[in-house]
């Protein structure tokens, strides 16, 4: 693997290897989009009766569509959309208040449209400031996408093979730049093992929160980073979680989200 020679670390591929789990990360792609391609920013392409996401008389923001073909990842469909909203600025650790993000599965035989976000003006400070517009449009950009390997991060897993890495200053950074250049650096990423900003409890927490199975009953669904427009926090993440079960149902709406930061 030239990603382990490049860090010098090709003596531990067979730890390295009994450590990584698959995923899926994405960059951005000047290539012209296309209805329906996959990218992030502008507007979704929804069928013709789709119904923008609100929460509490905000509408969310769209983050990106994934048009499940053109990724081609063992977890998702292997066909169809899925569309991701977020009211940016609000965060909650109840499932009551889960509606705050919002997953939108749709089939692959429907058509679509591109649909403009609804636009309302938001006063602030009673109306002392300029009205602020919502929601915010971010940048739009295709991204491309690569089948990749995850690893798991230092300290948070009982794994003997970790020990190997982490009782030596060395082989410490070199694993931490191995990992960077496997997913942390990417715009995003589907499954795999995530990159905590500051600690990797996130499965723990969409368990505990959503009061639905244990920890390992769930698994990340996306991660996206603070690159291409988007900036989470002092350039932190979001850490979308799914429950195993509702995967396979392709059930979206108990999906949970958490965000991290510096």
């Amino acid at each position: 693997m030239k990603e382990l020679k490049a860090v010098g670390l090709e003596a531990f591929l067979n730890e390295i290897e009994s450590l990584c789990v698959e995923c899926t990360t994405a960059e951005l792609s000047s290539d012209i989009i296309e209805q329906g391609s996959s990218k992030i920013g502008g507007h979704p392409d929804v069928p013709a009766d789709f119904e923008w996401p609100f929460y509490r008389g905000l509408p969310l923001e769209f983050l990106l569509q994934l048009n499940c073909a053109e990724v081609n990842s063992p977890i998702l469909p292997s066909a169809g959309y899925l569309l991701f909203f977020y009211c940016d600025g609000v965060w909650a650790d109840v499932r009551g208040k889960k509606d705050f993000i919002r997953i939108i599965y749709i089939p692959a035989d429907v058509a679509l449209s591109n649909h403009q976000a609804p636009c309302i003006h938001k006063k602030r400070f009673g109306g002392l400031l300029k009205p602020k517009r919502l929601p915010s449009i971010y940048p739009e950009s295709k991204i491309s996408f690569k089948r990749s390997f995850s690893l798991p991060d230092l300290g948070e897993y009982p794994y003997e093979e970790l020990k190997i890495f982490e009782e030596d200053d060395y082989l410490l950074d070199a694993y931490c730049t191995l990992k960077e250049n496997l997913t942390g650096s990417k715009l995003l990423q589907i499954s795999g093992y995530p990159n905590p900003v500051q600690y990797d409890g996130i499965t723990e927490d969409a368990a505990r929160v959503m009061g639905k199975g244990k920890a390992e009953d769930w698994q990340l669904l996306l991660e996206l980073n603070s690159l291409g427009g988007f900036m989470w926090g002092d350039a932190g993440r979001l850490y979308f979680s799914i429950h195993s079960e509702d995967l396979a149902q392709l059930k979206f709406s108990d999906v949970w989200m958490q965000m991290q930061c510096h």
